[in-house]
């Protein structure tokens, strides 16, 4: 019966696609020249604007147009980020008739209808040119990979450096003028657009380049073409070498870009090219989590990226175990059929499947109860985990040694030996560490 439903349920999800589609691009709030123009990576990659906003955009926090602000709608109205749902896409069906807001209440109330109607971001770029806060060769100097990218530097700051905390210029601290001012943040405005609009006249502080960070922090100057993947396996310290990719100032690509472009999925298909083809992955220089540790995913990396660096963190196997115990209450982590297939309990799987002992859709939904433990597996988790680590130091002696970092866990200077490794000069006492219990995906 499900054979038969299948296709009827591609079909409605294809219809609703469609009609999604067409409510945005009647709505008189997508302008698709506009959002081009603002997103210049989207326009660098040739897709369909329209259908990006749709699928990536809306919920990346990209406005469709001067007049509907994706990141506020979203943070301000918690069930519509809770429920998935494309911001703009919930505003057309239900949010104008429950009488929600489009933007911030301080635009539409310092703004009158001519101002709204007209090209807000072209406005926002002006104002930033002429505010003597903005150097375009110390941006582009700063961020490598935005010079990399061939990008209008004061477009990248407006429409994603601002959000990401980049700073436009030695006077300006856009992380510290974030997170002193919760309410900037809610509103999803760039960060030095609300000082030259609201900031300045209700007094608010400037904060300047590198104030109240780490000393050598940020200090990371790396290109798009200098790849380094974290290839431990899960429950290995991933998380918190994620945190030191964010601490030093590289493009970061983690859990949210994997659950975002179904990297898993993709690399259980085999659809290798589609991963490395997907925007996230082109502006990303740094990844931890799935997909790299898969088994001998290593492998495709190191012939794709003969340049990579590859990181691999170890710890007391049975240490290990309990780990992934406690992480899951004892259950698989992430989808069954995944996870069967990265510790090759394939077999066991399918035959479960066949003789209908597990329910294929409940299995496979990441924080559902499943059937299938990792209590009661010890031993095959064990020698998993060690032939993954004998496997990588083995590979890379054959091949690249200079290419592979191996650490312990349990070493008190594994951060120190990370960043010469990396060639990152650390703080003194600096120590990365991240919990990632709530990410039962990971």
């Amino acid at each position: 019966m499900k054979g038969i439903l299948f296709p009827f349920k591609k079909i409605r999800r294809n219809r609703r696609l469609k009609e999604d589609l067409a409510l945005i691009g009647s709505s008189g709030l997508f302008d698709e020249a506009w959002y081009l123009a603002n997103n210049p990576v989207v326009a660098d990659a040739k897709v369909d604007p329209l259908l990006h906003y749709l699928n990536d955009g809306g919920f990346e926090g990209r406005n469709p147009s001067p007049k509907f602000s994706s990141a506020w709608y979203l943070n301000n109205y918690g069930d519509v980020k809770q429920a998935g749902i494309n911001p703009l896409v919930h505003y057309l069906k239900y949010g104008k008739k429950e009488g929600r807001r489009t933007q911030p209440p301080q635009i539409h109330s310092q703004q009158n209808e001519a101002e709204t109607t007209s090209n807000e971001g072209i406005d926002d770029l002006s104002l930033i040119r002429a505010s003597g806060l903005f150097d375009e060769a110390w941006y582009l100097a700063n961020n490598p990979d935005v010079a990399d990218a061939k990008v209008d530097p004061i477009h990248h700051y407006l429409q994603n450096g601002g959000f990401e905390g980049r700073d436009p210029s030695p006077k300006f601290s856009s992380a510290r003028y974030l997170n002193s001012y919760e309410d900037v943040k809610q509103a999803g405005i760039n960060p030095l657009v609300h000082y030259l609009k609201y900031g300045q006249e209700e007094g608010r502080r400037i904060f300047k380049y590198g104030e109240g960070k780490a000393k050598n922090f940020y200090n990371v100057k790396i290109s798009l073409d200098e790849k380094v993947f974290c290839i431990s396996m899960q429950r290995t310290g991933t998380t918190s070498v994620g945190k030191f990719f964010r601490d030093f100032g590289f493009r970061w690509a983690g859990w949210p870009a994997d659950k975002k472009n179904n990297w898993a999925q993709l690399w259980y298909d085999g659809n290798f090219e589609k991963i490395f083809s997907s925007t996230d992955f082109k502006l990303a220089n740094a990844y931890e989590d799935s997909p790299w540790f898969y088994p001998d995913f290593y492998k495709i990396l190191f012939f794709r990226f003969p340049n990579a660096k590859f990181i691999l963190f170890t710890r007391n196997p049975h240490d290990w175990f309990q780990s992934m115990i406690n992480h899951s209450n004892g259950d698989v982590i992430g989808g069954t059929r995944k996870h069967c297939k990265i510790y090759r309990r394939e077999m066991e799987y399918f035959e479960l499947l066949k003789s209908g002992t597990i329910d294929e859709n409940i299995e496979n939904q990441i924080e559902s109860k499943k059937k299938m433990k990792i209590v009661g597996h010890q031993e095959h988790y064990i020698d998993i985990y060690r032939l993954h680590n004998i496997e990588v130091e083995d590979f890379f002696s054959r091949h690249a040694p200079a290419s592979l970092h191996i650490g312990r866990l349990e070493d008190p200077n594994k951060w120190k030996k990370l960043g010469d490794f990396l060639n990152v000069e650390l703080p003194e006492g600096y120590d990365s560490h991240e919990n990632a219990s709530t990410h039962i995906g990971k």
